[in-house]
């Protein structure tokens, strides 16, 4: 990460917390050590996937191209898909919110969505739309129709010829 106003590297602010009083007091990394199987859907995987399709785009190189599709099939398959499994009718109402969406982070050795104690104000339950949901699905709609963004808003009017291709799938009106 750079300082914005010099230039120069600095460290991030988010590390794992050293005592038990610094629980749950502030943001904090997914991953406690390198090994843990853990990945970020808000501040990492959805930026990467958007960087590595508009990456392999650009330059046409193989081994990103491969990249961006292999975290496409991650993140496709760890977006969540809540099912009716017997639940009362008021629990799978308040899940079906959810369905859709990518959640903070994800747990891929046990295959589930992921929180920690340490992470102030984000349970496993919490789906931020704003950079996290959105910018996947619109890399998503992209790679779908073998564009990059650039592709897409170089060109005057072609975002909205794009969305208005789009909104009937959404049962909108164009």
């Amino acid at each position: 990460m750079n300082d914005t106003a010099t230039g120069t590297a600095k460290q991030c602010n988010h590390h794992p917390p050293v005592s038990n009083a610094q629980y749950g007091t502030g943001e904090s990394t997914m991953q406690q050590s390198a090994t843990d199987p853990v990945s970020d859907l808000l501040y990492s995987n959805n930026f990467a996937l958007h960087a590595l399709h508009e990456a392999a785009t650009a330059t046409g190189d193989p081994q990103l191209a491969h990249a961006a599709n292999s975290l496409r099939v991650f993140v496709v398959r760890a977006q969540v898909a809540v099912r009716d499994e017997g639940f009362p009718d008021a629990d799978v109402q308040r899940a079906l919110r959810l369905d859709g969406a990518w959640l903070r982070s994800f747990d891929f050795a046990n295959w589930e969505y992921y929180a920690q104690a340490s992470d102030w104000q984000w349970g496993p339950w919490v789906a931020e739309t704003g950079h996290g949901s959105s910018l996947i699905t619109m890399t998503l709609a992209v790679m779908a129709r073998n564009l990059s963004m650039w592709d897409v808003v170089a060109v005057p009017g072609r975002l909205r010829e794009e969305f208005l291709s789009l909104a009937p799938l959404y049962g909108l009106q164009p």
